[in-house]
C-alpha cells in the first residue's frame, strides 16, 4: 500500500486535511464566542 510505503507523506496529508476543517470551524466558534 502507498500509505505504508510513505508514512510521512500520508500523515502530513491527513494533518493538513484536519487542518483545513477544523481550523475554519473553530475561528468560526471563536468570532461567535467573543462576539457576545
Amino acid at each position: 500500500a502507498w500509505s505504508l510505503q510513505n508514512p510521512v507523506v500520508y500523515t502530513l496529508i491527513w494533518v493538513a486535511i484536519i487542518l483545513a476543517v477544523f481550523v475554519p470551524l473553530s475561528v468560526q466558534q471563536y468570532k461567535r464566542a467573543a462576539s457576545r
